[in-house]
């Protein structure tokens, strides 16, 4: 009778090993499938985000030496007295490369140059000898025809309105290389 149990047993078990074992295996193989599959995934982003990562300090590095070489040639442009010739070297420097809101404040820099320059040409103008000649004579005639007329008095405001303009004009050089120096500072490129 004790072998009869054994075996009855022995079947038992047998019968419950064989219906319960191979649903394990295969649970346990998608599981692997699955988590593989995840740790693949997350392994590509995560070198994705680090290739992005990578291009985005690549990109900050060269737009960092763009501002440095930008800010040096604009260094040089400081010897130059004709305001011509400077905005023309100024607008020679290549900005190729540099943050898109330095190149903005520096094209509006040497649109402060270029106001200062034309202001200063119409100064030179105003007080140039064949018109300061023009005035004279129209004042003398002015006063022998006793007309109301005051070519020297308007000749006088223009030149204070242009010098006052030739003020506002430098402040605004100023104020445009401020704007310049705090945007290469904010991506850390000194100045000094």
């Amino acid at each position: 009778m004790r072998t009869i149990f054994f075996l009855t047993l022995a079947s038992s078990l047998t019968l419950a090993a064989c219906t319960q074992a191979p649903a394990a295996p295969e649970q346990d193989y998608a599981d692997t499938t699955i988590d593989a599959s995840a740790a693949a995934a997350a392994e590509a982003e995560r070198r994705a985000l680090a290739e992005a990562e990578a291009a985005r300090q690549a990109q900050l590095a060269a737009g960092r030496e763009c501002m440095r070489a930008v800010l040096v040639a604009d260094s040089q442009t400081s010897a130059i007295s004709d305001y011509g010739y400077r905005v023309s070297a100024m607008k020679s420097i290549s900005t190729e490369g540099c943050p898109v809101e330095f190149r903005t404040a520096y094209f509006d820099h040497i649109d402060a140059w270029a106001r200062r320059g034309r202001i200063q040409t119409a100064l030179i103008e105003l007080n140039s000898d064949e018109n300061a000649g023009t005035t004279i004579v129209a004042s003398i005639l002015a006063t022998a025809l006793e007309l109301e007329a005051t070519p020297i008095a308007d000749h006088l405001e223009a030149e204070r309105r242009l010098r006052a303009a030739g003020a506002d004009a430098d402040a605004g050089i100023s104020e445009t290389f401020h704007t310049v120096e705090r945007i290469a500072l904010q991506y850390g490129v000194s100045l000094g």
